[in-house]
């Protein structure tokens, strides 16, 4: 599993509804960990990791074939 995790592209996490449980490497890289116990002792929640958009517009769209997200923060 961990192998065809780490073979993708893209951010993949897996949660047990509260805690981290697994990731991919493309995950501890971006956010500059080595492994999930780095993580743990340092973060509860992967919810720690992003800004808080609670009342602001969220518009998710795709320009160029690329993924964007615009937060209205007026």
């Amino acid at each position: 599993l961990k192998t065809v995790f780490d073979s993708q592209s893209n951010m993949i996490i897996v949660t047990n509804g509260k805690f981290l449980t697994d990731a991919n490497r493309i995950f501890f890289d971006f956010f500059n960990f080595k492994y999930i116990k780095e993580f743990r002792s340092k973060y509860d929640c992967i919810c720690e990791l992003f800004d808080n958009m609670d009342g602001k517009k969220v518009i998710d769209k795709k320009i160029n074939g690329v993924n964007w997200i615009d937060v209205d923060t007026d």
